[in-house]
């Protein structure tokens, strides 16, 4: 695929073009990443890059100083971090400041993974709430409806409550809205099999990137 943006412009100034694949909590995204990597695409998961993070010995000391109940045998318990998260403005904001200063470190490592990149996908649910779209050649959204949203993680997640989900959602710009900020956008609401949704999101892939 052909740049966009100068090199200087793009998130953090990467010299290959980057998709930024976003969507919002169950909207599939994960998934339509999958497929990209299941046809040998270089994908990088925001999502993922976290979770490395919290694992770092100097994220279990930053979080054993000031939050110590969300640490359980030297390893996060995400159940009681998702609470404090979204309990608190100030615990959200001091928590995220201290993960995001160390997101372009972890993005450098994974990248290591690829011996050669000419392009590479990243999945990042925040793309807009965050206001980083601009820094993407290409921006990609994995859409279903909010009531489909909601019966996935119902589904998916029954430990959570209205309450619970209602913060998720109400966290994330609404799928409707982001329709109109992207370049192209994958339906992941329509019935199909799994062998069907994949042979779908491997053609998306592949008529986005190759033409």
């Amino acid at each position: 695929m052909k740049p966009v943006l100068n090199q200087s412009a793009r998130f953090h100034q990467k010299p290959y073009p980057i998709i930024a694949l976003t969507g919002g909590i169950a909207s599939g995204k994960s998934t339509l990443a999958q497929a990209a990597r299941d046809l040998g695409y270089p994908v990088i998961s925001a999502d993922e890059l976290v979770k490395r993070i919290y694992t770092w010995p100097e994220t279990l000391a930053w979080l054993q100083q000031h939050f110590p109940d969300v640490i359980k045998e030297s390893k996060v318990d995400f159940q009681k971090l998702r609470a404090l998260f979204f309990s608190d403005n100030t615990n959200q904001e001091l928590i995220e400041r201290f993960i995001y200063q160390r997101l372009p470190k972890a993005f450098e490592e994974k990248e290591k993974d690829f011996s050669q990149i000419e392009f590479l996908i990243y999945e990042i649910p925040l793309l807009f709430e965050k206001k980083l779209s601009d820094l993407f050649d290409v921006k990609v959204l994995s859409w279903v409806p909010r009531e489909k949203q909601i019966q996935r993680l119902k589904s998916r997640s029954p430990e959570l409550t209205e309450r619970d989900i209602e913060s998720f959602l109400n966290a994330q710009i609404p799928l409707d809205e982001k329709k109109n900020k992207v370049d192209h956008v994958f339906d992941n609401s329509a019935p199909r099999s799994e062998a069907e949704l994949s042979q779908a999101m491997k053609l998306f892939w592949q008529q986005l990137i190759e033409g």
